[in-house]
């Protein structure tokens, strides 16, 4: 099974331009929300929107506990 665009991901800012970088989306996330495609591209939020990748994390460190 051939990898290839458009990317599934409804809000992809260029689902057809990622020049063969594609990711199967996983077949329990496909079959849960009805992913109309089978791949996504490689981009950041279009894998968290399939559960590839975590969550974004917040920006900056975290503070030690003052006593």
């Amino acid at each position: 099974m051939p990898r290839e665009g458009p990317c599934a991901h409804p809000d992809c800012v260029a689902p057809d331009e990622m020049s063969g970088q594609w990711t199967y989306v996983p077949a329990a996330f496909a079959s849960a929300n009805g992913v109309p495609g089978r791949c996504v591209c490689k981009k950041a939020e279009c894998l968290r929107w399939c559960g590839l990748k975590p969550p974004k994390q917040s920006p900056g460190r975290k503070r030690a506990v003052r006593e």
